[in-house]
């Protein structure tokens, strides 16, 4: 995760602003859990950006991280 997100800060330049776009509330069989989704604007240009937080004990717990930008690599398959 480190090795695949460390170019995005020296590409995409400082963080600017953001615009949540969407959000989507989950419920499943591990808990329930919300996805936001953001439109960025960094220094450099434009990225997509998604973050994914479990529910757990009342508290809001990181569970993935997505940004998607022109100026970043494509993720490994």
């Amino acid at each position: 995760f480190i090795k695949f997100i460390s170019p995005g800060p020296k590409k995409l330049g400082k963080f600017q602003s953001a615009q949540m776009e969407d959000y989507h509330i989950l419920y499943d069989l591990g808990g329930p859990g919300v996805r936001l989704f953001y439109a960025s604007q960094f220094e450099n240009g434009q990225a997509k950006e998604a973050f994914y937080f479990k529910i757990r004990k009342g508290k809001a717990l990181l569970a993935g991280y997505r940004i998607d930008s022109p100026l970043l690599p494509a993720p490994s398959k």
